[in-house]
């Protein structure tokens, strides 16, 4: 019976040293270093992706923008945008940045996200052979961000990365 009891204790004690999950109640608090995390995340998105591209030609970035609003991007968007473009220049390739509001949209009748005419012409002016494009969604506790790297020719998404981030005071403060 006192074994019992000392290993109910050993339990209590080990599992009061476990880290808590965020939960809405404490992810205001965590500190995320945005500036490492999405030069991880830009790295893996340039690792997912399915083609080749040409070291001579340039990849655009455009900000990231709200996916209910594909017209609304933010501070967050921006950020997000230029911190994952270090995935690109980091594996050698010319980067080239654009400031839309309107970098992607949504084809009527299907749901399928397309790039804008804006973004095909800046594509064929500066001969790009993709963009990186993405989204966000601001949830209760966390923001939501779908990253894409897409070949300008023809809309294929060539390689994707998704992930969130707890939505603590910084990120909050980047939102609208």
């Amino acid at each position: 019976m006192m074994v019992k009891g000392v290993l109910f204790a050993a339990l209590v004690l080990l599992g009061a040293c476990v880290p808590a999950q965020p939960n809405s109640q404490n992810v205001g608090n965590i500190h995320v270093n945005l500036v490492d995390v999405l030069a991880r995340y830009g790295d893996q998105l340039v690792e997912n992706v399915e083609t080749n591209l040409q070291p001579e030609q340039p990849v655009l970035v455009a900000s990231f923008v709200d996916i209910d609003n594909m017209g609304a991007t933010s501070t967050f968007g921006r950020q997000v945008a230029e911190g994952m473009s270090g995935g690109l220049t980091r594996s050698h390739y010319p980067v080239l940045e654009v400031k839309l509001r309107n970098s992607l949209f949504i084809k009527e009748n299907t749901g399928e996200l397309m790039l804008s005419r804006e973004l095909h012409h800046l594509s064929t002016e500066h001969d790009a052979q993709a963009v990186l494009v993405g989204t966000y969604a601001r949830g209760g506790s966390y923001v939501y961000v779908n990253a894409r790297i897409v070949r300008t020719r023809d809309s294929v998404i060539l390689g994707s990365h998704n992930f969130r981030l707890p939505l603590n005071r910084d990120i909050s403060q980047m939102l609208p």
